[in-house]
């Protein structure tokens, strides 16, 4: 195996953001990305509140799910989600969720959708309104291995 090359001029090194918490490391001159630290509440591309759009995430009434959706709507501005899951609004914590998530003005619905059915999944999205159109998809559905779906 060969040595890895030097970094190039003005790179940050890799394990400065392990031990700061910085940014992620990239060469000087590179931009953050516009939900980067350096932009949280400053540039009007890093909220889109005042943009259509439906967020979908999958996984959506799950713990992770939940907390991607809190944090869509609190750090983003996102304004509509469709959280998708196998139970939907009767999974536990369902309805506390959205009642989270709509109470600073987002509109969130969860729905039971088998994301592995294809047709099911073209038909969720045929159901979105024209004037908020499908913009983005977080995947955070899964199972944990203390899930006891999960096969020992």
């Amino acid at each position: 195996m060969g040595r890895r090359p030097a970094p190039g001029p003005g790179a940050v090194p890799l394990d400065r953001h392990r031990r700061t918490g910085a940014g992620a490391p990239r060469p000087r001159g590179v931009p953050a990305r516009a939900t980067g630290p350096a932009h949280r509440g400053g540039a009007d591309h890093a909220r889109p509140a005042g943009r259509p759009g439906t967020v979908l995430v999958t996984g959506g009434t799950g713990t992770l799910g939940g907390l991607v959706a809190r944090h869509l709507v609190t750090r983003h501005g996102a304004r509509n989600l469709l959280l998708v899951s196998r139970r939907g609004s009767e999974a536990p914590g369902a309805r506390e969720l959205l009642a989270e998530l709509t109470a600073p003005g987002a509109r969130a619905t969860a729905v039971a959708c088998d994301t592995a059915d294809r047709a099911a999944v073209a038909a969720l999205l045929a159901g979105l309104p024209a004037d908020r159109p499908l913009t983005a998809v977080v995947q955070a559905a899964g199972v944990t291995a203390d899930d006891p779906r999960w096969p020992a």
